[in-house]
């Protein structure tokens, strides 16, 4: 309801009830004396009701509770025919409106998904043509005063085709089902035709089609050719692309020393299909050694495997997809030991889990499963990773900000689609048509002028896979070393200098970006169906170049070279466009490790350090994103972290952030810190001695925390190791661990103390990757 229909109904609420009251107290006070009980209530009442109509009663009114009743009724019966009238009139009038109406945005078929997709694109007027019976469900998302919700019989397009208006911009079919907005497209179509006035009408309107049925929307033109030129969306598009665009599940890989991403998917809807060809196509980074493995678990397994086999069978081709496991994830929980588990414990023992998905259809079922699976994690410490729960009801695409890598529910999947969507979709069209012109320019060099075609005469498909390419970008940028800045400023790929030099000059990086990118590219063939052939065969979807990397030949590389270069390019003008807006940064981290116990001399020598090792950084400050890894632990982990993060922020440079992967949880790390009990003191000063520790310790977290003004994360390093048990070498694994995801690492020595710290150092090696700075304290 609109906010001028409830402020005029609370008026005419008002007005009856003063009628009403006024009234009967009026009569109450008038009818005879005799008259008693509730017949003479509803006597009164009923009078009352009579004041609407202008009874000769009111006339000669004795009491004043009756004059402001007859007027009150008056004016609410007055009010309640000019409403109606008003009504009528607007009707009319928004109707015609809308038959006349230019440069706006019909959405054919709505629900809460499609609707906020159309306001998001659209800051004009939209029209909403929808079936009767639901119109009451899209009435209070409707509520804005640009849109405008008619009822029409979709079924029939020669009825609701005149409400497209007289020049409509943007026409989306918006449904939830996709054959049924094809439908509705190809009726559109073929009307235009056969009727020129549609056809003049709707000539300059941009076609879009909601398609969530990803394999209909790869086999749009196998449909009907009248869809060839149609672009297509999908909720669990949107949703997949928001979350590995804001979520880095390489990087989470690479700080859990994992060798290949590992993704679980629990409920194999169309989301999670989404879900896994989003993955299959875009985690390609140098730095896993193997490719990504998709485990997915559903309790039609049977049914789910089918689907893959004859839909999305190019997934497989791409990522490692094992048959779909049949398990009931509501039964997940602290005990695992039923023998139905034992395949994905087995398989999560072979391949640790990086994440967990959870996309079931139902908001509840999804929380149930994702709050048992938290139990499981919590006290049984299996199946450890960041659970994503999806709800539709949680508002953006997105998710929450990852703060703890080994752990914990995080909530995306809502039906909002935010400016930041929009702003990607919009990069990856235009980095799509840049990459296009780029490699064309290569063709016509080379004269291969058969597969020199224009952006606009391009299939629908070739234009998917070159947005595909230009959404790449984020992720290339990521595998080069940068972190994005927060919101829009993503898509703007607004890259400093400095690091376009040393991403241009770097040969073996440039090898490796160029191998992830031809990586993407078969992977993003496969999924569409493509397969490998000597001879290049578009109808039977065969390609030569869907060979592994090191068969191709440079000359064919030239295009992933190219691709990079047009991100590059891509750089270099959104600088020109906005210079101030935040860029890409080169991440630096910087690991801390040393003794538990400290003094106060020790502040001098932190503080040097601090300064040397800003000094040591390898580009400009300012230039650089600075990530600061600690394992945490009381004494030198938490000292130098801090004197570190306080001399960055007294440069003022760019918010810093910092990784805790610490072995175990601060309460252990604390005991584990605490000196052991003096036999020759009593038990009572033996427990203030330890609660005096505990209270430092807990002082040096605090104003460690303070010192930050970027984000912290967390990820306890230990897994499902008893910190009670963790063995001397285990020790040293854990510290080499740190160092290993580190460009320059602080080590802190005292001679006499800091075994495990030197076990590490004698371990570590002083190359072009990993680097060790001592720090010698007093």
């Amino acid at each position: 309801m609109s906010k001028t229909r409830k402020t005029t109904l609370t008026i005419l609420v008002a007005l009856i009830a003063l009628t009403m009251g006024f009234g009967t107290v009026g009569w109450m006070k008038e009818l005879p004396a005799g008259e008693v009980g509730i017949g003479r209530l509803l006597e009164a009442i009923f009078l009352s009701f009579l004041a609407f109509g202008g009874d000769p009663l009111y006339r000669n009114p004795g009491d004043w509770t009756l004059h402001i009743a007859r007027i009150t009724g008056m004016l609410t019966a007055a009010s309640v025919v000019f409403a109606f009238m008003m009504l009528a009139v607007k009707t009319s009038w928004d109707r015609r409106g809308i038959l006349i109406a230019h440069d706006h945005t019909v959405l054919v078929g709505a629900d809460s998904f499609s609707l906020s997709y159309a306001q998001a694109r659209e800051v004009g007027k939209i029209t909403i043509l929808a079936m009767p019976n639901d119109i009451p469900a899209l009435e209070p998302l409707a509520e804005d005063n640009r849109i405008s919700l008619v009822a029409a019989d979709l079924g029939d397009v020669s009825h609701w085709h005149k409400l497209l208006g007289a020049k409509p911009k943007r026409i989306i079919f918006g449904g939830s089902q996709a054959h049924i907005n094809a439908q509705r497209a190809i009726a559109l179509n073929e009307l235009s035709d056969t009727d020129q006035s549609v056809a003049a009408r709707i000539a300059q309107a941009k076609v879009l089609l909601r398609m969530d049925d990803d394999a209909l929307a790869r086999e749009l033109e196998a449909w009907s050719p009248r869809l060839a030129h149609c672009e297509t969306f999908s909720e669990g598009g949107y949703i997949a692309q928001a979350l590995l665009t804001q979520v880095d599940f390489c990087d989470i890989a690479k700080l859990r020393s994992q060798d290949r991403v590992h993704i679980a998917i629990i409920g194999m809807g169309h989301v999670a299909l989404s879900l896994a060809e989003e993955i299959a196509q875009r985690l390609h980074s140098h730095a896993m050694k193997e490719r990504p493995l998709i485990s997915t678990i559903d309790t039609r397994a049977d049914d789910v495997d089918w689907d893959i086999r004859q839909d999305f069978a190019g997934v497989r081709n791409a990522v490692d997809l094992p048959k779909p496991l049949n398990l009931d994830a509501c039964s997940f929980g602290p005990d695992l030991d039923d023998p139905q588990f034992e395949t994905l414990l087995k398989r999560t023992e072979e391949a640790p889990l990086t994440a967990i998905l959870v996309c079931v259809g139902d908001d509840k079922i999804s929380a149930r499963i994702g709050m048992r699976l938290r139990r499981a994690q919590t006290e049984s410490r299996k199946l450890l990773a960041p659970t994503f729960v999806r709800m539709r009801g949680s508002g953006t695409l997105g998710c929450d900000q990852v703060n703890d890598i080994s752990e914990g529910i995080y909530v995306f999947g809502g039906n909002t689609v935010r400016d930041q969507d929009i702003s990607l979709d919009d990069m990856k069209l235009r980095l799509g048509k840049r990459m296009h012109d780029l490699w064309r320019t290569t063709l016509a060099s080379s004269g291969r002028q058969d597969e020199n075609i224009p952006w606009d005469d391009l299939t629908l498909e070739r234009k998917r896979s070159n947005k595909r390419a230009g959404l790449a970008a984020v992720d290339m940028l990521r595998y080069a070393g940068l972190a994005a800045p927060d919101g829009d400023a993503l898509s703007a790929l607004r890259i400093l200098p400095e690091a376009e030099s040393r991403m241009r000059s770097n040969l073996i990086e440039l090898q490796s970006l160029s191998k992830a990118e031809y990586n993407r590219y078969r992977a993003e063939r496969f999924c569409a169906g493509w397969s490998y052939a000597e001879h290049r065969n578009d109808e039977r979807r065969e390609h030569p170049l869907l060979e592994s990397h090191y068969k191709v030949t440079a000359k064919e590389r030239a295009k992933d070279v190219s691709n990079f270069m047009a991100v590059i390019k891509e750089s270099e003008i959104a600088r020109q466009r906005n210079e101030h807006a935040s860029p890409w940064r080169t991440v630096v981290r910087v690991g801390v490790m040393g003794p538990l116990v400290m003094s106060d001399a020790d502040d001098i020598a932190l503080k040097q350090a601090a300064q040397d090792i800003l000094a040591r950084l390898p580009q400009p400050l300012e230039t650089i994103h600075l990530e600061v890894i600690t394992p945490n632990a009381p004494g030198f982990d938490r000292a130098m972290a801090q004197a570190l993060l306080t001399e960055w922020r007294t440069r003022r440079l760019h918010a810093a952030d910092m990784i805790k992967m610490q072995a175990g949880k601060v309460s252990y790390l604390h005991n584990a810190a605490l000196p052991w009990p003096d036999s020759k003191l009593d038990e009572v000063k033996n427990a203030a001695i330890k609660r005096t520790a505990l209270n430092r310790f807990e002082a040096a977290e605090t104003a460690l925390d303070s010192a930050l003004r970027g984000r912290i994360r967390t990820l306890d390093i230990l897994g499902d190791i008893d910190p009670l048990a963790v063995t001397d070498e285990q020790r040293i694994g854990h510290a080499i661990q740190v160092a290993s995801v580190c460009d320059l690492t602080v080590v802190g020595l005292r001679e006499g103390s800091g075994s495990i710290t030197r076990a590490a150092l004698a371990q570590m090696s002083d190359g072009e990757r990993v680097k060790v700075m001592e720090v010698t304290l007093g």
